[in-house]
């Protein structure tokens, strides 16, 4: 962070835009960079990381280079959220992380006594029961 405030301070007449990954950089040809930072934006957000790179073969920047490697590296990661969003399919984190902060919880009630090694059999079993796979 503190070499893009740097490079701010070197260069203040130009105008900063931000890449998806919070990485500025800067071009003289501000309208062109919106418009290519815009299509870019739109083709990682269905998940087409090689059209996203080909917004930049003619650009020759450190980091453009660095967002490429970047795309590059977590290009299993990049998913095709359209695809989830008309699905249905949640995208966030936030029901994940409740669940383990009310497992975590409940499994510090006051009183209770856990054996360590048997906490994993107890969490397969409330998986089993909450995914309906429980046999009585």
């Amino acid at each position: 962070m503190e070499r893009a405030w740097n490079e701010r301070d070197k260069h203040p007449q130009r105008r900063r835009h931000r890449v998806p990954n919070g990485e500025n950089f800067q071009s003289p040809n501000v309208g062109e960079s919106r418009q290519r930072l815009t299509a870019v934006e739109t083709v990682l957000w269905r998940g087409a990381i090689d059209l996203a790179i080909e917004q930049f073969k003619e650009w020759q920047h450190e980091r453009i280079e660095t967002f490429i490697a970047y795309l590059n590296h977590h290009r299993q990661r990049i998913v095709n959220y359209d695809y989830f969003k008309a699905e249905g399919i949640s995208i966030g984190s936030g029901a994940i992380e409740s669940t383990v902060k009310q497992i975590g919880g409940r499994i510090k009630l006051s009183g209770a006594q856990w054996n360590a090694e048997k906490v994993p059999q107890v969490l397969l079993h409330r998986c089993a029961y909450l995914n309906g796979q429980f046999s009585n």
